[in-house]
C-alpha cells in the first residue's frame, strides 16, 4: 500500500525506499526474481541526488538476496560496494557464518550489539540471535549463554513466527556447542523449521533443515537425515534457478524476440499492433530488467539467458 501511494503521488525517494523493504521481503519469501526487480529499481533511483546511505542499504539487501541464492561471490562484491551501512555488516556476518568463519561473524555481531540501544527490541533481537550463533560456533559459550538469556524474553515480546524461529535456532546452536543431549538441539531445530515454514522464510527453513540433517546423520539416523537434506536442497535449488531468468511478461518477451531480430521500435509496433509509445515503454522495461544499457546488449543477454 505504501509503495502504491508513493508511486501515485510521484514521490520517487519514498517509493524507492518502500521497494527496498518490499524487495527484501520477497527475497525472504522465496521470490528472488521479483525481489531483484524491486531492489535494482530502487538502487537506480538512489543513484542520483543525496541518497548515498539509502543506496548502500539497498545494495546490502541485494547482497543478502544473492546470499540466499548461494551466489556468494556476487554477494561479497555487492557488500564491498555497500560498505558503510549497518545492514551491510549484518549480511557480512551471516555470510561469514555461511562460509565457515565464525570468528569474523562474532566480531561483527559484537560491533552491532554495541550500536543497538537496549530499548530498540526489534533491532536488538536479530543482533542477539546472530551473536548467540556466532559465539557458539566460535566456542565462546559464556558469551553465547549471556546473549541467549537476553534474547529469550526479547524474542517473545516481539512474538512473530520468524523471530521465535530465530530464537529456536540460537538455542539449538548453543545446545550443540555445549554438547547437550541430542534431543534438545533436535527439538529446537524442529520447532524452528515449523515456525520458519509458517512465516514463509524459504532460505531460513532450508538452513534449519540442513543443520537438523547433519545432527541426525551424526547419530546414525541416515534415512531421516537424507529426507531433511533433500527437502532443503530442493528449496535452495529453486531459489538459485529462479534467478536465472528475469521476470518478463509475455508481451515483453514478444518485444524482446523482435529486438533480438534487429527490428526498430516502429517495426515492432507495426508487427505487434501496438503504439510506438507502448513499444518504447516495453523496451525501457527490458533494458532495466536485463540490466543492460542498449538494444544490442539486450539482444546478447537474451541469447545468453536463452530467453529467445
Amino acid at each position: 500500500m505504501a509503495l502504491e501511494v508513493a508511486a501515485e503521488r510521484g514521490v520517487a525517494t519514498m517509493a524507492a525506499t518502500c521497494r527496498v523493504t518490499y524487495g527484501w521481503l520477497l527475497g525472504v519469501l522465496g521470490r528472488p526474481g521479483e525481489a531483484e526487480a524491486e531492489l535494482t529499481q530502487a538502487i537506480r533511483t538512489f543513484e542520483t541526488g543525496s541518497h548515498r546511505q539509502l543506496r548502500l542499504d539497498a545494495l546490502a539487501r541485494l547482497a543478502d538476496l544473492r546470499r540466499r541464492q548461494l551466489r556468494l561471490e556476487e554477494a561479497s562484491r555487492l557488500l564491498r560496494d555497500a560498505a558503510g551501512s549497518s545492514e551491510t555488516e549484518r549480511v557480512e556476518a551471516e555470510l561469514a557464518l555461511d562460509t565457515g568463519d565464525p570468528q569474523k561473524a562474532l566480531a561483527i555481531a559484537r560491533k552491532l550489539m554495541r550500536r543497538v540501544p537496549s530499548g530498540r527490541v526489534t533491532l536488538r533481537v536479530p543482533a542477539l540471535a546472530l551473536l548467540v550463533r556466532a559465539a557458539a560456533a566460535s566456542g565462546e559459550l559464556d558469551e553465547a549463554r549471556t546473549a541467549l538469556a537476553e534474547l529469550m524474553p526479547a524474542a517473545s515480546s516481539v512474538g512473530t513466527s520468524a523471530t521465535l524461529a530465530s530464537l529456536w535456532v540460537a538455542r539449538a546452536a548453543l545446545a550443540e556447542a555445549e554438547g547437550a543431549p541430542q534431543d534438545e538441539a533436535e527439538g529446537a531445530y524442529w520447532e524452528a523449521i515449523h515456525l520458519y515454514t509458517r512465516s514463509g522464510a524459504v532460505f531460513e527453513t532450508a538452513q534449519a533443515r540442513l543443520r537438523l540433517a547433519d545432527l541426525l546423520g551424526r547419530s546414525g539416523r541416515q534415512a531421516e537425515a537424507a529426507r531433511e537434506a533433500n527437502l532443503a536442497k530442493s528449496a535452495l535449488a529453486r531459489l538459485r534457478s529462479s534467478s536465472v531468468e528475469p521476470s518478463l511478461s509475455r508481451r515483453e518477451l514478444d518485444v524482446l524476440r523482435l529486438v533480438t531480430g534487429g527490428l526498430s521500435n516502429s517495426a515492432i509496433a507495426e508487427r505487434l499492433n501496438l503504439s510506438p509509445h507502448t513499444v518504447h515503454r516495453h523496451v525501457a522495461s527490458l533494458l532495466r530488467k536485463l540490466e543492460v544499457s542498449n538494444r544490442a546488449a539486450a539482444a546478447a543477454e537474451a541469447i545468453r539467458r536463452q530467453l529467445v
